[in-house]
């Protein structure tokens, strides 16, 4: 095919007919003519000379779109024809709205003449849903390729980077795929009747009576989608004051969802179809008296509609904005390890300060309340996953699967978390209310704490209770004359207790296992009495003192419990 035009390098005569037949079975086309016909114009002439000559971008697209007009004093732009034509640029100023096939140049110099393709130019087609297909190749290509790598794929990297790169990896496939919600949330907007589109896209006459009445009834429904959005916001936001388990991401997914509906609803109010509706009801306000109050009510009820929308959505960027700022310190709760918690405790509670001080909507008491109660039910969670290592608290009994050592060691550092919390809120408490002008923590202590001590008293009581099962255990192990009788009676009174609590042991907001606890600890008690008088009246039997002392050396390594 020859090659038309004023193109400076005749010698690329090839890499220009390459260029069109990719351009042509990327489109489907069976004929060369629209693609000569747009490569021969002469700003075009001038692209791909640039483009081949390296004097010019190191790259050319190519694309279908509508044809547009900018409207007057706006960067908007609406379309003035539904046809498409297919334009060739370089890709800075337009948005895609559809497949392109593009041209990147790899080299910094001109490109090789007489040849059709070569590593000098490499060519491709970006897809209509090019950040949807970047996802699908994230999530069921690359991702699970990483995951199922051994440790000769990964050479020398240690272990901790490569958590670190997985980690990464998937954070950057959430962020596309917020994107996408971004792109595609929102509830769609009711549509113009094709019968009326072009006539929506005339300024240069009086629109019919029906075109005008059929706008404002769009106007009016859009307002009514937009009342309805934001009135769901607000239960939304109404509900969150409700005691919830949910954990601190919660509260940033909330706001992210947010987010994403308000902004599909700003993109559809602010796109082209939107904005022609509106400038044919101003046109009609100016040309028709008889509908001018009218019409000027429903766009001044618009406006404010649009007004409200705009705040909200502005609130909800600003709140995402500074609760990401949290996310890193925020991850550690989500662990399972309390003593990871405690080491982070500082930089979340700091981090949490400076977006109170800072953020001009989520400085509210209500709302920083509903957040430091969500990081509390977190945190619980965690010392909850810790304790049971993922098993129902009924296995808790097993001194086996959990030794009685170990578990005394998570349970405390439950207890110890709740310390460091309240330490850490107090500090910043006490810092931002040494500042008479600045802004206080003015939070009610037992909404954000209360769950957290009564857990906490629940575990105390469980580290009491194991702790004793374990004296009782290395007892037993002495095989002491007489003794049998004072085993049997314990056993007793813990079989007892765990017939009637089985699964409630970290079921702390409901007080059976309490009333059970201290009859428990009363039978205890008068065991141990019966322990005493038992060991009291073996030492008085033995007449040797260093039996005597062999003897009570046997009750040296019963661990001893806090009460008994």
């Amino acid at each position: 095919r020859r090659v038309h035009g004023n193109y400076k390098m005749t010698q690329t005569a090839k890499r220009i007919n390459w260029m069109k037949n990719v351009v042509a079975e990327a489109f489907g086309m069976k004929e060369l003519i629209e693609i000569d016909h747009l490569m021969n114009l002469p700003e075009n002439v001038s692209k791909v000379n640039n483009f081949l000559n390296a004097t010019g971008p190191p790259r050319l697209f190519f694309f279908y779109r509508c044809p547009y007009e900018r409207v007057k004093d706006s960067k908007e732009i609406r379309p003035t024809s539904t046809e498409k034509e297919l334009v060739m640029n370089f890709g800075e100023t337009e948005i895609l709205q559809d497949k392109a096939v593009y041209f990147v140049r790899t080299v910094n110099k001109p490109v090789t003449g007489g040849v059709e393709t070569d590593a000098d130019v490499l060519a491709g087609e970006i897809p209509a849903l090019a950040v949807n297909a970047l996802e699908v190749l994230l999530n069921n290509v690359l991702i699970p390729m990483i995951d199922n790598m051994t440790g000769t794929d990964w050479n020398v990297c240690e272990e901790e980077h490569k958590k670190e790169f997985l980690i990464h990896m998937k954070k950057f496939s959430q962020d596309i795929h917020e994107a996408i919600d971004t792109i595609s949330g929102g509830t769609p907007l009711a549509k113009i009747d094709p019968q009326y589109e072009v006539e929506t896209r005339t300024t240069s006459k009086q629109p019919s009576e029906a075109c005008v009445q059929h706008c404002s009834n769009l106007v009016k429904a859009w307002g009514e989608t937009i009342d309805k959005n934001l009135r769901e916001w607000n239960e939304a936001e109404e509900k969150k004051g409700e005691p919830t388990e949910e954990g601190p991401l919660s509260e940033l997914e909330h706001w992210r969802s947010t987010q994403r509906i308000l902004t599909g609803l700003s993109e559809q109010i602010k796109g082209p179809a939107c904005l022609a509706v509106l400038n044919l009801l101003h046109l009609a306000k100016v040309s028709n008296n008889a509908e001018k109050d009218q019409i000027n009510s429903l766009l001044s009820n618009w406006k404010k509609k649009e007004s409200d929308l705009m705040e909200k959505l502005n609130e909800a960027k600003d709140n995402v904005k500074y609760l990401r700022t949290l996310e890193p310190y925020m991850e550690p709760l989500y662990s399972g390890k309390p003593t990871l918690i405690i080491e982070s405790m500082r930089g979340l509670m700091h981090a949490i300060k400076m977006m109170f001080s800072i953020a001009r909507h989520y400085d509210k008491g209500s709302r920083m309340t509903i957040l430091f109660s969500k990081i509390t039910s977190q945190m619980i969670a965690s010392c909850i996953q810790a304790i049971t290592k993922g098993h129902t608290p009924s296995e808790l009994w097993d001194t086996k699967e959990f030794p009685v050592g170990e578990l005394s060691k998570v349970l405390e550092s439950c207890i110890k978390l709740n310390t460091e919390y309240k330490k850490e809120f107090n500090d910043i408490k006490q810092k931002l209310n040494a500042n008479p002008k600045g802004k206080h923590y003015e939070f009610t202590d037992t909404v954000i704490f209360g769950k957290f001590d009564l857990f906490c008293r629940r575990v105390g009581k469980l580290k009491d209770l194991f702790e004793t099962i374990e004296q009782f255990q290395v007892l037993g192990k002495h095989n002491l004359e007489n003794m049998q009788s004072i085993l049997t009676d314990f056993h007793t009174a813990l079989n007892d207790l765990k017939s009637t609590n089985l699964d409630r042991l970290l079921d702390y907001k409901k007080n059976d296992f309490d009333i059970n606890f201290v009859s428990f600890n009363a039978n205890v008690s008068q065991i141990e009495s019966r322990l005493m008088q038992f060991i009291s009246e073996k030492v008085s039997q033995v007449q040797i003192i260093e039996q005597s002392i062999r003897f009570l050396e046997k009750f040296k390594t019963i661990p001893v419990s806090y009460t008994h």
